[in-house]
């Protein structure tokens, strides 16, 4: 991965178009050339986050107009059950057909299944935009970013749930980058670089410590792609002393500096830019 001088965006150098990626991840589900988490197994990782989702909920609720929201890359439709069922009227966007069907099952609510930008929405349609663990994965950030500050209300709000990741950092400091699949990786100052440029103020940021929440019981008890890993994640939780002496070990010495972050940030549509 590169890393901007300018603004502290991480990126990978090969990128494939918005179009062929879509295309790609059809083809690879359909084919089974790529192994993505079942639909299902992927419902139970979300349901572990309804505390998340809850809060995301009470900030937006608070800091946002009223009128319909959008989760882009809504995955099995947790986050929008959880906001439909306070009275919140949602549509979604999700690009892996499975994830894309359950969650049509679920929230009887309108999901996507192409990229945001190839979407034909009407300027100013929404009041709310999120994108919960999206924004690594995004073809062109600053075309999506700037479709989502078009299709936004005047002071709209997009929240984005991602990380951030300050210089220094080495390939250690994150369990599994996952590159191809994680393009884009925001650094200390880039989303008021993109903000200022697209006509966006940032105006909440909430950061957490990445190895903090990935050594966390929570996490460890969310399953993931391989069964092993998740067996050998359990019994670190449920043997005695195991999970008190891995976090000290993995916090203290192993990712010792460790500059990533997990950030919940608010953006707000500037009125008239």
């Amino acid at each position: 991965m590169g890393r901007c001088t300018n603004c502290g965006l991480h990126y990978l150098s090969q990128l494939l178009t918005r179009k062929t990626h879509a295309t790609r991840i059809k083809e690879a589900y359909c084919t089974k050339k790529r192994y993505y988490i079942d639909a299902c197994v992927h419902r139970k990782s979300e349901v572990c986050r309804l505390e998340d989702f809850q809060h995301f909920y009470n900030l937006l609720k608070q800091l946002a107009p009223p009128g319909k929201w959008l989760d882009i890359g809504c995955g099995t439709g947790t986050f929008i059950e959880t906001v439909q069922k306070l009275g919140i009227e949602i549509e979604g966007v999700e690009l892996i057909p499975g994830r894309k069907q359950l969650a049509v099952e679920i929230t009887k609510t309108k999901i996507h299944d192409r990229p945001i930008e190839l979407l034909d929405l009407p300027a100013d349609s929404f009041s709310v935009v999120t994108m919960i663990n999206v924004f690594s994965h995004l073809t062109s950030p600053a075309a999506t970013l700037s479709y989502i500050h078009r299709i936004l209300q005047q002071s709209g709000v997009l929240l984005l749930y991602t990380s951030e990741i300050g210089a220094g950092v080495n390939k250690h400091h994150n369990h599994s980058w996952n590159l191809g699949d994680h393009r884009f990786y925001l650094g200390e100052h880039t989303i008021e670089r993109y903000a200022e440029r697209i006509g966006f103020e940032v105006f909440y940021r909430e950061k957490r410590w990445a190895p903090g929440l990935l050594y966390s019981r929570e996490n460890l008890l969310v399953k993931g792609r391989s069964t092993l890993r998740n067996i050998i994640k359990k019994s670190c939780v449920y043997t005695p002393g195991v999970l008190q002496v891995m976090r000290w070990y993995m916090l203290k010495i192993r990712n010792k500096n460790n500059p990533n972050y997990v950030s919940t940030l608010l953006l707000r549509r500037i009125t008239g830019k």
